[in-house]
């Protein structure tokens, strides 16, 4: 197989996809016995091994949604008022009239009992927040008149109990900054030491931008930078969603290409080797992960690039599309739900038309000049790949959105650029980094003048009626025949001929003497 991990994801998602729609349990008797018979049968059927593979394969998708999405739900005798012990994941944020938080509930108090259930909840939080200054990432405590808001293990049928599971959750609970109890010997361990200074370093850059930028950049520049659309008003959303350009407020393999490119560019200007140029990129790459809060997207494309330089230092030739699809296997094996969310399926359909279209699109644009090609060809490449999706999630296609995405795509490695360097800075001199923020405060008004521009232009974008999944796989199968059309023109062109050549003289009627 030229790419195998393209055929065992497609072989992986079937199984995956039947277990969400039959539910059927499967034992790890039966996982065991199964994995035996197909050894036996890879032994045993020599010309039927890659059959065999895929069948498992399509089994282990199974196994994988009995693992995450049919596990027992906890054995409760009410679902109010529950005493509960759990982790702190993240500090808590205000979210309207409660404040949320993420947590691994340890253990369930009982009468006379403690039931451990180690999973991760998303916690609500009401009343006075005074409390909420004392906790911290990695701190153990305990909450009394505890209510479970949603039991995702039972039911998750909603478009949002979904996404809630994709981001890992089994429970949506309800408590009360008043009724916390810390627990004694509460030291985080080094990895949530970690995870709080990354916290504590992003919160510092965000009250940052928050001072040093108007309201609209600078919830501009944290969402770009962040890749949260949480820091931007509807209104703000609404106008990139018509300009096709909702894209770079979430942090996406888009990112991180255009920060590779222009830290290797410096570093080569600097007379760097390759060798180092690679290596210290990766580590600026990591390290803006670490800023961010490691979002899946920025884990994905920092782990293509990974493979990458490890394929350069081997002497391998490196496949991205397999590479990519390897990444999606890894993803959704730690949790199937993955697939539920829009932002796994729209950062990992854009990479993949980039990596399948985009050599075919830049082809067909030869005309255009050498510095504006590419960047179209990249942007028709992503768009022809999100393009349902958006519409599915959307109800709308933006029209204007090569061209919205031509004026402000060249803008954004130095926007990213200006941005990271000046929230690094800040975190050192308050002063310096507002140095920095000037240049960048030109910059994030010229792209809203872009797309307030774009996006109030008549036609911008075109209202779409309700899609479904058929819709959706009509779409990539005519993208699909089209693309291999223009693979195989020259071939098809020449048939054509022959055919000509060989058919019904035209002189006698269509008949030969």
């Amino acid at each position: 197989m030229r790419r195998p991990f393209v055929i065992l994801f497609i072989f992986l998602l079937i199984g995956i996809l039947l277990g969400f729609s039959i539910e059927m349990r499967l034992s790890l008797v039966m996982i065991v016995a199964i994995t035996l018979l197909s050894m036996l049968l890879l032994l045993v059927l020599e010309d039927k091994q890659l059959l065999v593979i895929c069948l498992t394969t399509v089994v282990f998708g199974l196994f994988l949604f009995n693992l995450h999405g049919l596990q027992d739900p906890l054995s409760l005798d009410s679902v109010e008022n529950l005493d509960l012990k759990m982790k702190l994941l993240s500090k808590p944020i205000q979210k309207g009239y409660y404040h949320e938080a993420e947590v691994i509930i340890i253990s369930q108090r009982g009468v006379g009992r403690e039931v451990v259930i180690y999973k991760k909840a998303l916690l609500q939080l009401r009343g006075k927040a005074e409390v909420g200054k004392e906790l911290h990432i990695g701190g153990k405590l305990e909450l009394h008149g505890v209510d479970i808001v949603k039991n995702l293990l039972e039911a998750y049928d909603a478009a949002y109990d979904k996404y809630l599971r994709s981001k890992g959750y089994k429970y949506v609970i309800r408590g009360s900054f008043n009724r916390i109890v810390f627990l004694e010997g509460n030291k985080p361990s080094l990895l949530n030491r970690i995870s709080a200074v990354s916290y504590r370093a992003k919160s510092n850059i965000e009250d940052f931008f928050s001072s040093a930028l108007d309201t609209k950049e600078g919830a501009l520049i944290k969402s770009v930078l962040f890749g949260n659309q949480g820091y931007m008003e509807e209104e703000q959303l609404e106008l990139f969603s018509k300009s096709g350009t909702a894209h770079i407020i979430a942090v996406s393999g888009l990112h991180v290409g255009i920060l590779v490119i222009l830290i290797e560019r410096i570093f080569s200007l600097m007379g760097m080797c390759k060798n180092k140029r690679l290596l210290f990129t990766s580590l600026i790459i990591y390290f803006y992960a670490f800023i961010v809060g490691f979002p899946v997207s920025i884990i994905r494309a920092g782990a293509m690039y990974l493979l990458a330089i490890v394929a350069y230092f081997t002497n391998r030739r490196y496949d991205a599309i397999n590479g990519l699809f390897l990444i999606a296997i890894v993803v959704i094996g730690l949790n199937p739900f993955m697939i539920y969310s829009v932002s796994f399926q729209m950062s990992f359909g854009a990479t993949l038309s980039i990596l399948w279209l985009y050599p075919e699109i830049s082809r067909l644009l030869k005309g255009i000049p050498r510095g504006l090609g590419p960047l179209v060809a990249v942007t028709l490449a992503a768009q022809a790949g999100t393009l349902p999706i958006t519409a599915y999630y959307f109800k709308q296609i933006s029209v204007i959105a090569p061209i919205t995405n031509l004026l402000i795509v060249p803008s954004l490695g130095l926007v990213l650029s200006l941005g990271l360097l000046g929230g690094i800075i800040s975190l050192v001199s308050i002063r310096l980094g507002k140095i920095v923020m000037i240049p960048l405060s030109y910059m994030l008004k010229y792209i809203h003048f872009i797309v307030e521009k774009t996006s109030s232009i008549k036609f911008a974008s075109l209202e779409m009626a309700e899609i479904g999944f058929l819709h959706i796989t009509i779409y990539y199968l005519i993208l699909y025949c089209l693309y291999i059309i223009y693979q195989k023109r020259k071939s098809i062109i020449i048939y054509i001929r022959k055919l000509g050549e060989n058919g019904p003289s035209a002189n006698n009627g269509g008949y030969k003497d």
